[in-house]
């Protein structure tokens, strides 16, 4: 496609989680500008349980503000919180399409794709 530029800053075995406490979210919101798009989508990696052991992807299980501690000690959000919190401060007129994997992530909902912007 002329006159569109892609940047891909998929890595892979991450997850909402992981992708946050990396600083990966902080570093597209710095780079993106007003009329960008992103498109992300996470969901396969977030599963999982805290414990016996934290694999540092599996987010706290949820639909809202709940949290977890892991056995390391880490406060675990939620799957929608990273996701949510993350964007807050996009830049105005940034469209940012989250969309996710698996049912088991809201109450057994499969949909739960946001269009923010």
């Amino acid at each position: 496609m002329q006159g569109i530029t892609i940047v891909n800053n998929a890595i892979g075995g991450r997850s909402a989680r992981s992708f946050t406490d990396e600083g990966r979210f902080t570093s597209i919101i710095n780079a993106v500008v007003s009329g960008d798009y992103v498109i992300i989508e996470f969901g396969h990696n977030d599963g999982g349980s805290l414990s016996p052991t934290d694999n540092g992807r599996s987010a706290c299980v949820g639909a809202g503000s709940e949290t977890c501690v892991s056995p390391t000690g880490a406060i675990v959000q939620t799957y929608p919180t990273y996701l949510t919190v993350s964007v807050e401060h996009q830049p105005e007129f940034t469209y940012w399409e989250l969309s996710c994997y698996g049912e088991h992530f809201i109450d057994g909902q499969v949909n739960c794709a946001w269009l923010l912007h």
